[in-house]
């Protein structure tokens, strides 16, 4: 009887094995699946934004979308051959698109069931926002910490030169600022000048037939300092942040604090009272400030992080406020650094990535990364693609 009920019991447990074996198999392809599915979508992403570039021409597109989507696909992808579709509206800087595709995904398991795949689809709309006119005010930290060497070797040779290596950039004559170019050793300020003039020409570059783009140049100090007014003379705009100085060398004098939150209060009175259509009349305004984000004027103000009150007034106006940060470096042992930075060093980020428009806040520190952020702003600036769904 003993041995009649292990009998059983096994016979049961082999049983039971069969529908375990098969959840686990369908569990096993419905992951294949899913992830055949969001691969397939990825490329179809590619595909639809590379067809609608800036780049492509209008006759090219549906060539370059089926030409990306096939390039996105791994062998494996390619094997199960996933028909791709997608459909135009519009023409140059008004462009959009839906394409979809469709595949038979395989299955492992479940073709012990008779079902050997198992169809796979999606869809993205595109559109392209480019074109139009816009006017772009540049505000720009002419405060005595742009005057920082911009890289740890220029720190400790300008310290060399100059004695300290924080807030003593106006001295002179000359100004250390003098001294420093007279060395060769670049400074904040001329990363940020030579950084926001490839910004500039990179815009000017994709800059289409009838599209007015007006720039403004001003510095942020003890208060705006209007450098040059709102222009379309793409020359002497550059030429204004080509030779962009810091307040103390512009002023001849100790004009060199930060009182960021009044100067923005300010700057907000030259913007229009609602952001523009893109039309010549009404362009659309973009606001960037380039700022380490150290508010200081010898207790004329609180030290520490901007008030983000004028940012919130301004894109409440529906223009868009950039922000790049070019954050201090710590200058441990530095006596004014140690007194004014230090106590508010990890707020400046947060204020000012709150300043800013969703995803238009950029935080950089080295030369390379300085680069990087204002390429990513100048393609957003530029006009930008945006996937809709």
């Amino acid at each position: 009887m003993l041995r009649d009920k292990s009998g059983n019991v096994a016979i049961m447990f082999a049983l039971s094995l069969i529908p375990l074996m098969l959840a686990i198999g369908m569990a096993v392809d419905m992951t294949k699946v899913l992830a055949t599915r969001m691969q397939l979508q990825d490329a179809l992403d590619a595909a639809t934004l590379a067809a609608l570039a800036e780049s492509t021409p209008d006759d090219k597109r549906e060539q370059v979308a089926k030409a990306t989507f096939a390039a996105s696909l791994t062998p494996e992808l390619a094997a199960i051959s996933p028909t791709f579709s997608i459909t135009f509206t519009g023409a140059g800087s008004e462009r959009s698109a839906v394409a979809s595709f469709s595949a038979a995904a395989p299955l492992s398991f479940a073709g012990i069931l008779g079902t050997e795949t198992m169809e796979v689809s999606g869809q993205t709309t595109a559109g392209i926002q480019v074109g139009g006119s816009m006017d772009i005010s540049l505000w720009l930290d002419a405060s005595a910490s742009m005057g920082i060497a911009a890289t740890e070797a220029d720190r400790d040779a300008l310290r060399k030169l100059t004695g300290c290596a924080f807030a003593c950039h106006m001295d002179g004559p000359p100004s250390s600022e003098s001294k420093a170019h007279g060395k060769g050793l670049k400074l904040r300020i001329d990363l940020m000048k030579q950084n926001v003039v490839m910004l500039m020409d990179t815009i000017r570059e994709v800059q289409l037939d009838g599209q007015v783009v007006r720039y403004s140049v001003s510095g942020m100090s003890r208060t705006l300092e209007p450098r040059l007014a709102m222009t379309d003379d793409f020359t002497m705009a550059r030429n204004a942040v080509s030779n962009f100085k810091l307040s103390g060398t512009v002023h001849n004098g100790w004009n060199s604090a930060s009182l960021l939150t009044p100067t923005i209060n300010t700057g907000k009175g030259t913007l229009p009272a609602q952001n523009g259509d893109g039309t010549k009349d009404r362009p659309r305004n973009f606001v960037i400030i380039v700022t380490d984000g150290m508010q200081f004027d010898w207790n004329r103000i609180s030290s520490g992080p901007i008030s983000n009150t004028p940012c919130e007034d301004i894109k409440a106006r529906g223009i868009s406020v950039a922000v790049i940060q070019l954050r201090y470096v710590e200058l441990k042992g530095d006596g004014a650094f140690e007194f004014y930075v230090r106590p508010h060093f990890t707020k400046l980020g947060p204020a000012l990535e709150k300043c800013a428009s969703p995803g238009m806040f950029y935080s950089a520190d080295t030369p390379d990364q300085i680069k990087k952020a204002f390429a990513e702003l100048a393609v957003r600036i530029r006009g930008a693609l945006r996937l809709m769904n």
